[in-house]
């Protein structure tokens, strides 16, 4: 689905590569395919090209001009005045992506037109390894095809869900966030396990061992993680004990408001942005 068509990323950041990682790894698009720009950068630009073989360019109406996706991944301060930059570029109609956490569809098309294809996606950064948790919008102007075109793109690096554009903001905060709060749990494991006479390599490799197997478990058993917990629970036991340490530091809570703040995040920015519109109205 995806033969022949030219991506351009716009952004050459850590979400950027870590997509074109995801893509070329799991061979949904050739490294000619692929284009990167950013505005100042060059040495970037550089380092991406000798890793994956894309094509680097400074050269924004060229680039844009033959692209048939184009992946907004700069940041949300630098989001209007890009859109601004490629709206008169985008008559042959490209998909265009953005990865900007809280850049509604609504607000994409503002700055450019009613009948241009946006997309509003969240990716995490496990995309590197085509793992990535994706949820994706799309703008009224697209269409069914283009939304099997989006859907086979983002399912390139890991698997893609197509969100109602009103969660996206929580979204935001389940799953494109999350990675770093999982990275959290291992720090705090290795710090304990290092404290006790472990060695850091040791506390983190265990883990990770432990966190995989227990997302296989809920995975492949088909149970939910509160019957699992349950399951491994005996009363006054040592997983009781652990588990009673937790609940009685609200661990629960401070989960969900680690989430909620992320999603409350993402919402101020899809205001921000909006003030933009408004003040052009």
């Amino acid at each position: 689905m995806m033969q022949g068509k030219q991506i351009v990323f716009l952004g050459a950041g850590s979400m950027a590569e870590a997509m074109i990682r995801g893509l070329l790894a799991n061979q949904l698009v050739e490294p000619n395919q692929i284009t990167v720009l950013n505005r100042t950068n060059a040495e970037r630009l550089k380092e991406l090209q000798q890793q994956y073989g894309v094509t680097a360019s400074q050269d924004l109406d060229s680039c844009i001009s033959r692209a048939s996706v184009v992946v907004m991944a700069v940041k949300p301060k630098d989001a209007e005045e890009i859109f601004a930059r490629i709206s008169s570029l985008i008559d042959h109609s490209p998909l265009l992506l953005s990865v900007i956490a809280g850049l509604s569809t609504e607000t994409m098309t503002h700055w450019t037109s009613k009948n241009t294809k946006v997309v509003r996606v969240m990716p995490n950064t496990s995309s590197a390894i085509s793992m990535s948790t994706t949820g994706y919008c799309t703008g009224k102007a697209v269409s069914t095809e283009d939304k099997a075109i989006v859907h086979s793109l983002l399912s390139g690096f890991g698997t893609a869900y197509e969100i109602e554009e009103a969660k996206m903001n929580l979204f935001t905060g389940l799953a494109g966030s999350s990675p770093a709060y999982m990275y959290a749990v291992m720090e705090y494991f290795e710090d304990t396990a290092k404290a006790h006479g472990f060695t850091e390599e040791e506390g983190r490799q265990w883990i990770v061992d432990v966190m995989a197997g227990a997302a296989e478990m809920v995975r492949q058993t088909n149970r939910t993680p509160a019957e699992l917990r349950a399951q491994v629970t005996s009363p006054k036991g040592t997983t009781y004990e652990g588990l009673a340490r937790l609940e009685a530091g609200q661990a629960k809570d401070v989960f969900r408001e680690a989430i909620e703040a992320s999603a409350e995040k993402a919402q101020e920015f899809e205001e921000a942005f909006k003030q933009t519109t408004k003040s052009k109205a």
